[in-house]
């Protein structure tokens, strides 16, 4: 009786601990310089530069996995033309580095897009990782883990447009930051700016997944269940005691 009181513990304490512990909605401006991930003021760019992309600050842990679970709203590079999450489908994408933070390549399709970038509490890399090509790639159904500072592509989490299965992002082993916004430039190729005629946002909810949080104090809330459940099972051993 007693191990089965253990194994009922220990999988009421697992199935606690192992649980999504990180989950967020953010609001991305389209102005949302994904350039400026990890400094205090956005570079100054051709064109005009745009302004500090949020960020949701999480612990590093291996095995976490990033999803979206609702991407919504629209934005425009010109003020004109408006579009959701993926992009507009047009020249595409084509832009350089910038300081510590890698440009993207999705030529072809997926304009103007919502990107990512993971940092660590360090800010940027001294120098910017290779580029990610993501041309006639945005339906992945998992992302390879990034490196820091290497931008990628998001959209709206989908491996369709506003449709299809769920996207996984595989979150750097050291990571601590998670920067949302957009590369911009002149017909978004080459050199990264114009961000000054930006307008519209979009609103990402996402969770990272697969960590393991630390056992809180027994005061807590986890405390409280975790001997209340050890307690539950003692009264029904002493019950079962007497019975015999």
């Amino acid at each position: 009786m007693q191990k089965l009181l253990a194994s009922i513990s220990i999988s009421f304490l697992t199935g606690l601990l192992s649980a999504p512990v990180y989950a967020a909605t953010l609001t991305v401006p389209a102005t949302s310089d994904i350039f400026a991930a990890g400094l205090s003021t956005p570079p100054t760019l051709s064109g005009g530069g745009g302004t500090l992309p949020p960020v949701f600050s999480f612990s590093a842990n291996t095995g976490q996995i990033l999803t979206f679970s609702n991407v919504i709203g629209s934005v425009s590079s010109d003020s004109v033309n408006f579009f959701g999450p993926d992009g507009i489908n047009r020249e595409g994408t084509n832009l350089n580095s910038v300081g510590g933070i890698s440009g993207i390549v999705i030529n072809g399709n997926n304009g103007f897009s919502l990107n990512g970038v993971f940092l660590d509490d360090s800010g940027q890399p001294s120098s910017a990782p290779p580029r990610l090509d993501f041309t006639n790639n945005t339906n992945f159904a998992s992302l390879p883990a990034p490196q820091l500072g290497q931008t990628f592509f998001i959209g709206d989490g989908l491996t369709g447009t506003g449709t299809g299965q769920v996207q996984q992002f595989n979150v750097p082993v050291n990571a601590t930051h998670l920067y949302l916004g957009f590369e911009d430039g002149s017909f978004s190729q080459g050199t990264p700016g114009t961000y000054s005629d930006n307008s519209g946002s979009l609103t990402a909810t996402f969770d990272i997944s697969g960590s393991t949080v630390s056992v809180p104090e027994p005061s807590s809330t986890l405390g409280l269940l975790t001997f209340g459940a050890i307690g539950a099972g003692s009264w029904i051993l002493r019950k079962m005691k007497k019975a015999n």
